[in-house]
Order: structure tokens, then C-alpha cells, then sequence
């Protein structure tokens, strides 16, 4: 059985949502990206490591650790 939901997603509803999502939540995600890529960037360019990367799961940062996984995972509580 499906379940009945208390709010219909009309044509209005849905264009407002989309537009606030392209217009403002879409950039702000684009800027995040942005960030995190630069920062992986000085990471590289500063330890030598080619593969370092800020590690992200389920949306949320865990630490900082290489694809290798030849170093060990700094998770975010011990970076300070």
C-alpha cells in the first residue's frame, strides 16, 4: 500500500523548489566542491602525497587519508 503523504507536489510547489534548488542551493554546492578540491590541491602539493584526499562518507567529513590507504585515515576529532 502506498503511503499517503499530507503535502501534494503540485506544478507551483515543484518550480518553486526547483528554482530555489538551481539558484541558490546549486552554487552553493558547486562553491563547497570548489573548496574541498583546492584544499585536497595544497594537501598534494605540500605533502608530496599524490592521492591524499579529505575523506567524505555519507555527506559527512571523516578525516583526512590517501585512496591507497597507504597511511592511516586522521580522523577529524584528532585534527583539532
Amino acid at each position: 500500500m502506498a503511503k499517503k503523504y499530507k503535502i501534494k507536489i503540485t506544478p507551483r510547489l515543484k518550480d518553486i523548489i526547483e528554482r530555489i534548488w538551481q539558484c541558490e542551493y546549486i552554487p552553493i554546492e558547486n562553491e563547497y566542491w570548489e573548496g574541498i578540491d583546492r584544499i585536497e590541491k595544497k594537501l598534494r602539493r605540500e605533502t608530496g602525497i599524490e592521492d591524499i584526499e579529505i575523506f567524505i562518507d555519507d555527506g559527512c567529513i571523516v578525516g583526512i587519508g590517501n585512496v591507497a590507504r597507504t597511511m592511516p585515515l586522521i580522523s577529524r576529532d584528532k585534527l583539532g
